[in-house]
């Protein structure tokens, strides 16, 4: 079984997972969305896209932000198909 994931606790009180995906210096906007569609599926929840690393072009943030809403959505089906 895979350990669970650990998590950073912030001064502000919020925690982060200790893993993540970087995106620094990617440049081929479909590997990067493939990248980061496989992390999201295998339950990366952390996705470092800052600004500066010149990428968001890409769309990055977008595309992220769908992933996780159709695994959200996924998920939520197949929990109600479990209740049925």
């Amino acid at each position: 079984m895979a350990e669970e994931i650990r998590f950073f606790e912030l001064n502000t009180g919020a925690k982060i997972p200790s893993v993540g995906l970087g995106t620094f210096q990617a440049e081929n906007p479909g590997a990067l969305a493939k990248a980061a569609t496989t992390a999201i599926k295998v339950g990366y929840g952390h996705i470092d896209c800052a600004s500066s690393y010149g990428n968001q072009v890409m769309d990055l943030d977008r595309r992220v932000r769908r992933g996780q809403e159709r695994l959200a959505q996924e998920a939520a089906k197949e929990k109600a198909v479990e209740e049925e």
